[in-house]
C-alpha cells in the first residue's frame, strides 16, 4: 500500500499549494497569475523563477502538514500516517529542508 492512516494527505496538500502558486504566481507563463499582473499594474520589476516556486510550494506544504502531523501523533498515535512508509511527520522536515535547499540553489545558480 502507498500510504496508511492519513498519508494521503502529504500530497493531497502538496498539489493544492502546487496549483494555488501557479494561479498566483503564474510560474507557468500563462498570463492569468493575479499577483504578477498586479505588480504589472504597480510597475513593479520581481523575476520568479522555478527555484522561487519550489521554495514557496515546499515551505507552504511543510507548514501545512506540521500541526496535521502533530495532531495524528497525538490522536491515533505516533507513526501512524505513513505515504511510501515514511511517516507523516518526517515529511514535514523533508520539505523543510527541501525548502532551505532550493532557497540556496537560488542564489548559487545564477542562470535559472
Amino acid at each position: 500500500m502507498v500510504w496508511r492512516g492519513w498519508g494521503f494527505i502529504v500530497v493531497l496538500v502538496l498539489v493544492f499549494w502546487a496549483v494555488v502558486l501557479l494561479g498566483v504566481t503564474d510560474t507557468a507563463g500563462t498570463g492569468f497569475g493575479a499577483f504578477t499582473d498586479w505588480l504589472r499594474t504597480i510597475k513593479v520589476q520581481y523575476h520568479l523563477n522555478g527555484y522561487h516556486y519550489l521554495v514557496l510550494l515546499l515551505a507552504l506544504s511543510s507548514l501545512t502538514l506540521w500541526p496535521i502531523a502533530r495532531y495524528r501523533s497525538r490522536r491515533a498515535g505516533p507513526n501512524i500516517d505513513h505515504l511510501y512508509f515514511v511517516p507523516m511527520r518526517f515529511w514535514v522536515y523533508g520539505f523543510g529542508i527541501g525548502a532551505v535547499g532550493c532557497l540556496i540553489a537560488s542564489f548559487v545558480d545564477k542562470g535559472a
